[in-house]
């Protein structure tokens, strides 16, 4: 329909200009005006500057997976396309990732497979995972997401983070150091090769480093790492880089006349067997990264997210790029936030990356070649390094033990044993956190009769009745299970007429660090809908974590209250103020 009435309104111009008879530079002039009013402008621009960032960072990614930088290309290609024409977020680019390159690297090194059939074993696991969220979407396995807690989800990242920093401490030094013997492994090696380090090939990634950190920090929205590889690049073909020891991509064979070509993987059924329980870990957290990414920048005049639908689209996405010789692809962090951040509108921005990613791969894959090898790995190291969410580990530091213990818990498995098992860890702690806590939360409308009672209602009352001002009670603690409930129950809230919700937290003792990001979401999902919200009825150590994680700044000081030995006392202080500032607001 919208397609339909787009070009009803392209034709209606078309005619207007001809009866007009305008110069072709005011017809240029007006069309442009016209193109402003639809989101394809800013669709392409998102997705141009998406591809442009996503040149070096999939070629990082593919040698993290251990196969030729191309195949990372082709997985930021066609995963992209699909799955923005299948999902259900209007923002997720869909593509290779950090986390799920080393994922698939760590599941074939554990399998002993030979350097000849390693990147067809990739092209099947990136088939077969996908399969496996395709079946998980159409059974609406949606759900499962909840019994991941963010101290899992933060302490794989760290550990996956530091293994692919790591990782690339070699190729930084001009060493051979095997990747199968782990993290000790790898700093044995460095340590007693150290004297043999080529200093021209350090040298080279320090400087990649630098330039990356540096333009980052100057012109944070330029493609940092993008400009300091060409940069450095550049640079190497100045001097006799044979003779100094540096590697080019060339090196490493890229096909002459790479495209679309359909290609089946060559593996033995044993082979698919062997891959089932590594191809479910990766699925499993393909899945975690693509949901949580998906809400992280949903709009907030959106529809609510399609879970089952988003799973059905990266199983698509998968499959279809395991065809085309394309590495595991998953839902980007990074260069999703580029592309809400680029003012991306629909989810054309995604399939214009993925477009224009491929005119460029069409049009200039022979300058790939001359990338320098260290530059590509100061740029995987860095993009590594940022796995490691400081901010998020601060919050659920100060937060409850069990909080410590499984972020520790998931962070050390990450470190010492195969991803897949850890990934298997984190959710076994997450599944008897919650089956310890219980998962429904519950939630009340509480009203201040005429008489000064309080009456206790149900939230489809609240609905019904939708007032300017509305106490909506949590009833108990809210720990991770409970999180995505609350904000299932708080959204429709706050699409309804109300100005103000009163959040009254008296009976939460206890709030973890899933919690406190889930507030944080509801706040700014309230803020952009022009709605206030005002917490009461808030515990000292709740206080704490409140103040710790920054809502206290975000709602401001005189939108909190603390409980009192009075029941319901801070709850009509908050009332009062909500009425002061409606009058207030009515006034102006």
């Amino acid at each position: 329909m919208t397609i339909v009435t787009t070009r009803c309104k392209i034709d209606e111009w078309i005619l207007w200009n001809k009866k007009a008879k305008m110069s072709p530079k005011k017809l240029f002039n007006n069309f442009y005006s016209f193109l402003q009013k639809f989101s394809l402008k800013q669709d392409l621009v998102a997705g141009l500057t998406v591809s442009i960032v996503s040149i070096s960072s999939a070629m990082a990614y593919a040698a993290i997976a251990g196969v030729n930088p191309i195949h990372g290309l082709y997985a930021a290609i066609f995963p992209a396309i699909v799955g923005s024409l299948f999902g259900s977020s209007k923002v997720l680019i869909t593509g290779p990732t950090n986390a799920t390159a080393l994922v698939t690297a760590s599941i074939l090194i554990g399998l002993g497979v030979d350097d000849k059939q390693y990147v067809e074993m990739v092209f099947a696991l990136a088939i077969l995972s996908g399969l496996m969220r395709l079946f998980f979407g159409l059974i609406n396995f949606g759900s499962f997401i909840k019994f991941i807690s963010n101290s899992v989800l933060t302490g794989f990242l760290a550990g996956v983070g530091i293994l692919i920093a790591i990782g690339q401490l070699g190729n930084l030094t001009g060493l051979m150091i095997p990747k199968n013997e782990g993290v000790f492994g790898i700093i044995q090696n460095l340590y007693n090769s150290f004297s043999n380090v080529n200093l021209t090939v350090m040298g080279t990634g320090v400087v990649s480093i630098l330039l990356i950190l540096v333009i980052k920090k100057a012109f944070p929205k330029i493609p940092a790492a993008f400009v300091a590889i060409v940069t450095v690049s550049l640079i190497v073909q100045l001097i006799n880089y044979d003779e100094a020891g540096v590697r080019l991509v060339s090196d490493l064979n890229i096909p002459k006349n790479p495209g679309l070509n359909f290609h089946i993987p060559k593996v033995k059924s044993e082979e698919i067997i062997s891959l089932i329980p590594g191809a479910l870990a990766l699925s499993i957290f393909t899945l975690i990264e693509a949901a949580s990414t998906s809400k992280m920048f949903s709009g907030s005049n959106e529809k609510p997210l399609n879970i089952s639908k988003e799973f059905c689209a990266q199983g698509l996405a998968s499959i279809v790029g395991g065809f085309f010789m394309a590495i595991p692809s998953s839902g980007s962090p990074s260069r999703t936030a580029i592309n809400y951040s680029s003012g991306a509108k629909s989810r054309l921005s995604g399939v214009s990356s993925g477009i224009f990613l491929f005119l460029f791969l069409l049009l200039f894959s022979k300058w790939i070649g001359f990338i320098a090898l260290p530059s590509l790995a100061a740029a995987i190291l860095v993009s590594g390094l940022r796995l490691i969410k400081v901010d998020q580990i601060r919050i659920l530091w100060n937060y409850r033990t069990e909080s410590k213990i499984v972020f520790l818990g998931t962070f050390f498995a990450t470190m010492f044993f195969p991803l897949h098992y850890s990934i298997y860890f984190g959710i076994g702690i997450s599944v008897i956190l919650h089956l310890l806590e219980g998962s429904e939360v519950h939630l009340s409308y509480l009203v201040s009769s005429l008489g000064g009672q309080i009456i206790e209602k149900s939230l489809e009352q609240l609905v019904e009745e939708s007032p300017e001002i509305a106490v909506v009670n949590i009833q108990e603690g809210l720990s991770f299970s409970q999180v995505e409930g609350l904000e299932e129950k708080i959204l429709p809230i706050l699409e309804q007429k109300i100005r103000v919700v009163i959040l009254r937290v008296r009976r939460v003792k206890i709030i973890g660090s899933t919690g406190i990001i889930a507030i944080k979401r509801i706040i700014l999902y309230a803020k952009k809908n022009n709605i206030q919200i005002i917490i009461c009825g808030i515990q000292p150590d709740v206080r704490k974590n409140l103040e710790m994680a920054g809502i206290e700044k975000l709602l401001n000081r005189e939108n909190i209250f603390d409980a009192s030995e009075v029941v319901y006392d801070s709850m009509k202080s908050a009332i009062h103020c909500a009425e002061q500032r409606l009058l207030t607001m009515r006034e102006i």
